[in-house]
């Protein structure tokens, strides 16, 4: 259960960036937003990130139901550091996609 709990809150967490900052005009915004220091060189970049991270997020929370359900269904056992892991990967990928993404964007943008 705590692995969903950790999948809704990473779909909150893109969904809070994808729309809420939409609502504030002002560029780096202090509450609200994808603020790593790659992401926020600029406007844009900044903008792309706040875009794009809901879609990591979604997967991470689609994989977090996936993984209860398999978990559930079939009765196995994982040891603590098996559900430590994917509680890694669920928090930890988004931010890894996401940057990947950001840099791919401003080496197009470079071109």
């Amino acid at each position: 259960m705590v692995i969903i709990f950790m999948g809704i809150v990473m779909f909150i967490s893109g969904l809070i960036c994808k729309k809420l900052h939409d609502d504030y005009e002002e560029y780096p915004n202090l509450f609200v937003g994808y603020k790593l220091k790659y992401a926020m060189r600029n406007e844009e970049t900044w903008e792309e990130a706040n875009n794009y991270i809901l879609k990591p997020c979604v997967f991470v929370f689609i994989f977090s139901i996936i993984f209860t359900l398999i978990i559930r269904f079939f009765n196995l056992e994982i040891s603590d550091i098996g559900y430590i892991l994917v509680g890694i990967l669920i928090l930890v990928s988004p931010i890894i996609c996401t940057e990947i993404h950001i840099r791919r964007f401003n080496k197009t943008k470079e071109i």
